[in-house]
């Protein structure tokens, strides 16, 4: 375990795409983060977007978060969550935090958890989480009939099941499905993966394949493959199912309206 005041010395940079109408999710995610970090923890905000001036605006309202902006094209869903391993690759250089975090737009964090992600990614090198959908969760008759039709017999999620995307993941590898909006790893950790699934999503898309869940079903078929350390859904918690009811919230999904794609 780290020692206290190793820990105190470790940065956090969180890493965030915020397109279109995404930059209104961000705003209230940052200033959840503002409201929940203490002023000697470092945390520096990386934010991909299109709506620059109004990134701009939204950093100075804070007082104890760094904001840095990237200008990127106003990409539409799925291509801005298809394409962040590229983009997080793409300026890597620029991003310096001993621990990095990948944080979906739409997250509300309730808790600090500042000491939680920079502590374990230090055992293990990345931090996932349990898929509040799946997790402690039994199958619906639906997905059971589905199971059944694709001759799946394993843990429940929405794996790639087609060979030929490079996100497939072989039946006797599919154990615990992660989420893809929250996930983090010390930053040469964090950056070998996203260069390793941007290869994996060019590979793809030169096949014109798209993965199932996209971004998310190629973290998934990297963590079939690589050790980490698996974090539970409390970490992307969603008010809305029941199944989750005995954790305790650190950071809420935020439930979002089909329009918001």
């Amino acid at each position: 375990m780290v020692k206290e005041e190793q820990m105190s010395k470790l940065t956090l940079g969180v890493v965030t795409i915020a397109t279109n109408i995404y930059i209104d999710y961000w705003e209230a995610m940052v200033l959840s983060l503002e409201s929940k970090f203490d002023e000697n923890e470092t945390c520096v905000v990386h934010v991909f977007t299109d709506q620059t001036e109004k990134a701009r605006k939204i950093k100075r309202t804070l007082k104890k978060i760094r904001v840095e902006i990237y200008e990127i094209p106003p990409y539409g869903w799925p291509d801005a969550t298809i394409r962040r391993y590229e983009i997080f690759t793409k300026f890597a250089e620029a991003i310096k935090e001993d621990v990095i975090m990948h944080l979906d737009a739409d997250m509300i964090i309730v808790e600090d958890i500042f000491q939680d992600i920079t502590e374990l990614v230090q055992e293990k090198g990345i931090c996932l989480v349990a898929h509040p959908g799946f997790w402690n969760n039994s199958p619906t008759l639906l997905n059971q009939v589905r199971f059944f039709l694709k001759n799946e017999r394993a843990g429940q999620g929405s794996w790639e099941y087609r060979r030929n995307s490079t996100a497939f993941v072989r039946k006797e590898l599919r154990k615990v499905y992660v989420c893809g909006g929250i996930w983090a790893g010390k930053r040469e950790n964090f950056f070998k993966l996203t260069s390793e699934l941007h290869l994996a999503v060019e590979a793809d898309s030169k096949n014109s394949v798209m993965a199932i869940w996209h971004d998310e079903s190629h973290l998934n078929k990297w963590a079939s493959e690589n050790e980490f350390h698996l974090l539970p859904p409390s970490f992307c918690f969603v008010n809305e199912y029941e199944h989750l009811s005995s954790l305790h919230p650190k950071v809420i999904a935020v439930t979002k309206k089909e329009k918001t794609r």
